[in-house]
């Protein structure tokens, strides 16, 4: 028996927890950037290098408002949306965002997003 049991408990119990949660993490819908919540949308706070945010064009700054039409309400909602995009959609996403650069301005992008949330196809457009 071993002379600190409930040290190797907790440790094989941590051991799981971050296991699980890795895997949670790696099955959750993501574009590929940071953002914080500000009442309109997501302010997007920086965006990863060669994500499907970036190849999109989607840039720091910007405010993401909706995507395929229904207006993004929390960090929680744009991942249910974004899901739905991806599961029921084809992986066709239209993303609408207010752009900061260089001048205030409404954008859309929009691109086929395949299941590991790669774009196949990104186009935008400024309105």
């Amino acid at each position: 028996m071993s002379r600190y049991p409930i040290f190797t408990l907790a440790l094989l119990l941590a051991s799981l927890f971050l296991s699980a949660a890795s895997a949670q993490a790696q099955n959750q819908p993501k574009l590929g950037f940071e953002g914080i919540e500000n009442g309109r949308g997501i302010y997007v706070q920086q965006v990863e290098y060669a994500s499907a945010a970036q190849q999109m064009g989607l840039e720091p700054g910007a405010v993401l408002l909706s995507i395929n039409g229904v207006a993004v309400e929390s960090h929680a909602h744009y991942l249910e949306v974004l899901r739905d995009a991806v599961t029921n959609h084809q992986g066709k996403v239209e993303i609408v965002a207010k752009n900061s650069r260089p001048y205030p301005a409404q954008i859309t992008l929009s691109g086929v997003i395949d299941d590991n949330y790669m774009v196949s196809h990104a186009d935008t457009t400024s309105h």
